[in-house]
């Protein structure tokens, strides 16, 4: 009889709030299925209700989570590197994840952002199968020194180390040494796109920060938008954020459609 591997993905953040890691969770989980793999992803979620909204302004997918999502606690808004991540910190998540692990037996697990509480740091505690990490970030990381006092002695329970650039392995490697695989992110292409309504047009997706880039073609989009007469859409940015951010750099709003938070 043949018998599927179970894995386990364990994602630090919430389900119920779309991000690059919790994208690129759930498009490995469907990858992982498509080749025979038995998958569940254990991840923070924010159920519906006025003290989701209170936690939460942001807009976010508040339904139910699909049947091979294990939700494990609720999120708070926690400013790191340069953004502001929905990390699961509930006290019951520890509870929960050691509950979760006895009961999946997993054959693997595969940690997104592993030196993240509540989480992935519960999930290095209780393991009792190899592990695969997987580090996103870059920059300089300083939380990671509280990180290294107080569960860095964990770290040892990784049996493979991967990085989504070389940016985020100097970043892991300057607080952990030791080998790392680099495998990028990957970009999902759809079976079909509708070119339909896009000439003469630029989209910008992401959060609006320094790393991302905004404000350099923001000034730029002036001489752009005059020269071509293209119009530019932000997608992916917070409109209040880019709009003080205009203000700012003194950027007309002409030629500019400010999206906002799309669902994928």
């Amino acid at each position: 009889m043949l018998v599927r591997v179970k894995v386990g993905i364990v994602v630090p953040y919430s389900w119920s709030f779309w991000g690059a890691v919790v994208e690129h969770a759930e498009l490995q989980s469907e990858a992982l299925r498509g080749l025979g793999f038995d998958v569940r992803t254990i991840i923070g979620n924010d159920p519906p209700g006025s003290f989701t909204r209170v936690l939460h302004p942001r807009l976010g997918r508040h339904g139910n989570p699909p049947p091979d999502v294990i939700p494990v606690g609720r999120s708070v808004i926690v400013p790191a590197n340069g953004s502001l991540p929905n990390l699961a910190l509930s006290p019951r998540t520890v509870p929960r994840m050691k509950r979760v692990l006895e009961r999946e037996r997993f054959d693997v697990l595969h940690l997104h952002e592993p030196m993240t509480p509540a989480i992935c740091v519960a999930a290095l505690s209780f393991a009792r199968c190899p592990v695969v990490a997987t580090f996103h970030a870059s920059g300089e990381l300083g939380w990671m020194r509280y990180a290294l006092f107080f569960w860095g002695a964990l770290m040892d329970r990784i049996d493979h180390r991967i990085v989504v650039s070389e940016q985020a392995r100097d970043s892991a490697a300057r607080w952990l040494p030791g080998a790392y695989d680099v495998i990028p992110n990957g970009v999902l292409i759809p079976p079909e796109a509708d070119p339909g309504n896009r000439e003469h047009r630029i989209a910008f997706i992401g959060r609006h920060e320094p790393r991302k880039g905004l404000q350099v073609l923001l000034r730029a989009w002036p001489t752009v938008h005059a020269a071509t007469g293209a119009r530019l859409r932000l997608i992916g940015a917070d409109p209040l954020a880019v709009g003080l951010l205009q203000r700012r750099l003194g950027v007309s709003t002409e030629g500019i459609d400010v999206l906002g938070f799309l669902s994928q």
